[in-house]
């Protein structure tokens, strides 16, 4: 398991994380140190040639390679700016730039870039700005990288540990699927399982301590259940397709 995490994830403290999360004996000292200097890195960069950056300035260079990964290749320069924009301001809140986030007309922005989406459904959800303002206050009060600095410091071995024994349930979702599969597919799922305990667990970890604070359990994990079953469907469906 050391091994195959060195092999995906070059730096120590991902790999600590991902052990930890694995259920491997690694002190949460460790572990907080290691999302410590995860949260770091996630920050924007500020160094540009000429001295540094204001950090709204930077917030910039990430939404660009966002806003264009979002989109066909084939998107008009108006549509790719909407995309920019869009993801401009979902980042502000991530980052933690400004106190209150700028949704006034983002729902057209969203709506500009529909035809355009690379993973575009028949019928795309397009989200008015009371739907986005709804999804940037959630971002900035579980996401955001201040919010995770706090739960960092604040939460109790006990509240790390109840996260991690959630995501493990909802990702051996995977593995017990698994097991009524045929050869050929129960290893690939096995793998999907094995990445999302050590990819996405990573990534949910902090905010979802604060989501089991503010959410109650019984509430909480068939939510997280269905989501994913949803998202073993989808991975099956893949394969299927690639076959």
């Amino acid at each position: 398991m050391t091994h195959d995490l060195l092999a995906r994830h070059s730096r120590t403290y991902s790999v600590r994380i991902g052990l930890w999360l694995s259920g491997y004996p690694v002190e949460l000292k460790a572990v907080r140190v290691a999302l410590k200097t995860l949260i770091a890195r996630n920050h924007p960069r500020r160094d540009a040639k000429a001295g540094k950056m204001r950090l709204d300035d930077a917030v910039g260079l990430p939404a660009a390679r966002v806003g264009r990964k979002l989109l066909q290749s084939d998107a008009p320069l108006d549509v790719r700016q909407a995309a920019i924009g869009f993801s401009e301001e979902l980042l502000s809140v991530f980052f933690g730039v400004g106190s209150e986030p700028e949704i006034y007309g983002l729902a057209e922005l969203v709506a500009a870039t529909a035809p355009y989406w690379l993973n575009k459904a028949e019928r795309p959800f397009l989200p008015d700005d009371e739907s986005i303002l709804w999804l940037m206050n959630h971002v900035q009060k579980w996401f955001s990288l201040p919010i995770q600095r706090k739960i960092r410091r604040s939460a109790t071995n006990y509240e790390f540990v109840r996260a991690r024994r959630v995501l493990r349930i909802v990702f051996g979702n995977f593995d017990r699927t698994s097991q009524s599969l045929p050869a050929s597919e129960r290893e690939a799922l096995q793998e999907q399982s094995r990445l999302a305990v050590i990819i996405l667990s990573r990534a949910v970890l902090l905010p979802l301590i604060q989501i089991l604070r503010d959410q109650p359990i019984p509430r909480l994990i068939p939510a997280l259940l269905d989501a994913s079953r949803k998202m073993k469907l989808t991975l099956r469906g893949d394969r299927a397709f690639a076959s």
